[in-house]
């Protein structure tokens, strides 16, 4: 090491007053486009990756969304029979509430509408207990079906009682 201390030393003011040929230039020149040539591609390969791995990511989350769902559906089955008649049940309910009629009469058949309700909440229980077993399965869709015929009755015949009275009505003031 000091061998070339001593020999930059000797030789300071040849290495200040003289420049490097022109070659050397366009040969420093040329590395320096190829690293930077490199670097760019480096940097173009790691964009890449990291969009790609977003995409991966993404697509993979999108999978386990849906086969989730699909799996709820497949441990469920009851899941779309409970929304139909659900929905078809508040349907009545709702034209229940609408009609004009005794309050007491009204207040009696809520009542009874609640413990039918609480029939369901037991074969429910009893479906889960049972594994799924598919005649509690029938014995929830007949329970659906009865209330959902009662209802239907009692709305059916309320309306003929409101007819007739109206009707009557109509008659007396003529």
């Amino acid at each position: 090491m000091k061998e070339l201390n001593d020999f930059i030393q000797e030789n300071a003011r040849s290495f200040n007053s003289f420049e490097p040929g022109e070659d050397h230039f366009l040969n420093f020149q040329k590395k320096m486009i190829k690293k930077n040539v490199y670097r760019e591609i480096y940097h173009k390969i790691r964009y890449a990756a990291a969009i790609l791995l977003l995409i991966s990511v993404g697509t993979t989350a999108t999978f386990f969304i849906i086969n989730e769902n699909k799996v709820t559906a497949v441990n469920n089955p009851m899941s779309e029979i409970d929304t139909y008649y659900t929905e078809k049940l508040d349907n009545s309910m709702n034209e229940f509430m609408f009609l004009e009629m005794n309050q007491t009469e009204k207040d009696m058949i809520l009542k009874e509408v609640s413990e039918i309700d609480s029939l369901r909440s037991k074969l429910s229980d009893e479906y889960i207990m049972s594994g799924q077993d598919p005649k509690v399965e029938e014995a929830i869709i007949q329970h659906y079906e009865t209330k959902l015929r009662i209802l239907n009755r009692i709305v059916t015949k309320m309306k003929k009682v409101n007819q007739s009275k109206t009707n009557s009505y109509e008659k007396v003031s003529n």
